[in-house]
């Protein structure tokens, strides 16, 4: 599956200091692409647990 994303110039810009406040507050080295992998992996699990919990409500109806 390919995801395209577009965002603005501005918020790359805003994107990439949070990166870089992220790599000197834990020295950890991180890009755009990595936070927004992070970020679409953390709305995914969000989703499954979501559908998780929905389907149990309907099987208890």
């Amino acid at each position: 599956m390919q995801l395209i994303l577009q965002i603005s110039t501005q918020d790359f810009l805003e994107l990439a200091e949070l990166c870089d406040s992220v790599k000197k507050a834990t020295n950890e080295k991180i890009t755009v692409t990595n936070y927004i992998e992070l970020m679409i992996q953390e709305e995914l699990m969000m989703k499954n647990e979501l559908v998780n919990e929905l389907s149990h409500i309907q099987k208890g109806a």
